[in-house]
């Protein structure tokens, strides 16, 4: 078969294709009242046997020609084109394969043949009943406007392929889009009683959200583009904006408790106490100002404000604890053998205590008892140790003697000068010395004296030796003893 009736057989073909698919279209219109589609069954085999022969025509054609690899780029192109659009829109692959393939290879030669293909398939598009009062305005326009310009373009033979495929992938595109109009009835329902709903027993803030909400719905119903899904999302949106609103709080027993404890006497109390309780009074001040509270915390603040006074600390009463640091900063520390340092550093570790205003009268006491039970741990020495020294000085000596003995005494027992005696700070004791003339026939004299155990005391007495025998026997010597006490330590 030569080329030119290969040509000419695909468009008688194709042109007894478009027929049968334009009686499918005809057939799935009645499909909606009859519920019958054997009919269609048997139309579809029909284009799907025609589709067949023409593709063996056009192998042959293509087989002719040498152009295997052009022909199936236009394959693939008419193949996309009718998988994306399927066979209502698109009229068919096979017809649009069929004409296009004779468009493309023997255009100069035949000008009329795909163009009919392309109207078919504009007025598969103009049949349908598209009316402007059922679909949103700018869904409809957009259809109109790219079947209105696809039309003008129904009697141009010399498009491009690539030009009649954007054009119906336009209106195609712009069918599919179409939006119905939807029904604003419940919408305009739920906004009148939106608009009528009395929020004044509503905190302001959550009265604000709930208008803004229903101002919004109100530009989807007054959209005259808003889908049928937006519609039904502001419906719902409606019914949820009532969800914002909070009921404005009940703070009557608030205010009692605030005005019984904001004029609260706090003198007797510790600064740091007053100052969290003043603080508790500032934060309930806010929360009755606050328009926007809710009832859960204004409740909560009141079982906060009916413990309050549990917040204040009374001031501690620390005169004990002032009279013993008194009492111990008057000791004598040399008086203890043991345990003065920890009472001194004791004493001066409770001076920030009772400088401090906050100080608990617990801690006050526990001070206190602490302080008594270190004072009475002190350690007195037993006696106090002192060093008694007796020197004799000779004051007058006539004939007497010129060699001396000095001998000292102490309880009656012989002590060497510079002896150690123990006792009571203040206490009396006798000291006794004798002086011995040192010849044949020795003669001795004592004195004695009364001292008082005190560090730096001095006194002295008179010792006389008097001559017994030979021709000087009457005449006599006199001293004078010097006695000191030094204070040494305590035992």
């Amino acid at each position: 078969m030569s080329f030119f009736n290969i040509k000419k057989e695909i468009e008688e073909k194709s042109i007894a294709l478009e027929s049968l698919i334009k009686k499918c279209e005809e057939e799935k219109k009645k499909l909606f009242l009859f519920k019958n589609n054997k009919k269609i069954s048997e139309l579809e085999k029909q284009i799907t046997d025609l589709d067949g022969e023409i593709s063996e025509l056009e192998h042959k054609l293509n087989s002719q020609l040498e152009m295997k690899k052009t022909t199936g780029a236009a394959v693939s192109k008419f193949g996309s084109f009718a998988k994306k659009h399927g066979l209502k829109t698109c009229v068919g692959s096979a017809v649009a394969f069929g004409a296009y393939c004779g468009y493309l290879y023997v255009k100069p030669l035949n000008i009329n043949g795909d163009q009919i293909t392309y109207r078919s398939m504009i007025e598969s598009f103009e049949e349908r009943d598209v009316q402007s009062d059922e679909y949103t305005p700018e869904t409809y326009e957009r259809y109109m406007h790219d079947l209105e310009d696809a039309e003008a373009h129904k009697n141009d033979i010399f498009m491009s392929d690539e030009e009649k495929l954007a054009y119906i992938d336009a209106v195609s595109s712009a069918y599919d889009s179409l939006e119905p109009i939807p029904d604003k009835t419940a919408l305009f329902a739920a906004l009148t009683k939106a608009s009528k709903y009395d929020i004044s027993a509503y905190t302001p803030a959550s009265a604000e959200e709930f208008q803004s909400a229903v101002s919004k719905m109100q530009d989807v119903y007054t959209d005259s583009n808003a889908t049928k899904k937006e519609v039904a999302k502001a419906e719902k949106s409606i019914a949820d904006a009532y969800l914002l609103l909070t009921l404005k709080a009940d703070k009557t027993a608030l205010l009692e408790l605030y005005n019984k404890y904001s004029e609260f006497a706090l003198d007797d109390y510790t600064p740091s106490s007053v100052k969290k309780f003043n603080e508790e009074i500032q934060g309930t001040k806010k929360l009755i100002d606050d328009a926007n509270i809710s009832q859960d915390k204004v409740d909560k603040q009141v079982q906060e404000m009916q413990s309050i006074e549990t917040l204040l600390l009374k001031k501690a009463d620390k005169t004990s604890l002032k009279s013993l640091i008194d009492e111990c900063n008057g000791l004598d520390g040399s008086k203890y053998k043991s345990g003065y340092s920890e009472l001194t550093s004791e004493v001066k570790s409770l001076a920030t205590l009772l400088n401090n205003e906050d100080v608990s009268q617990e801690e006050v006491d526990k001070a206190v008892s602490h302080l008594q039970t270190t004072r009475n741990n002190l350690v007195e020495y037993i006696v106090n140790v002192y060093r008694i020294n007796m020197n004799a000085v000779l004051q007058s000596n006539n004939h007497v003697g010129n060699d001396w003995s000095y001998s000292r005494y102490y309880k009656n027992e012989s002590v060497h000068n510079g002896f150690e005696v123990s006792g009571e700070p203040g206490s009396s004791v006798s000291v006794e010395m004798g002086i011995t003339e040192n010849d044949k026939s020795p003669d001795t004299g004592y004195g004695s004296a009364s001292i008082t155990l005190e560090n730096g005391y001095q006194t002295s007495f008179e010792v006389t030796v008097r001559e017994d025998r030979g021709r000087y026997s009457g005449n006599t010597a006199t001293f004078t003893v010097y006695v000191t006490v030094t204070y040494l330590r305590q035992e």
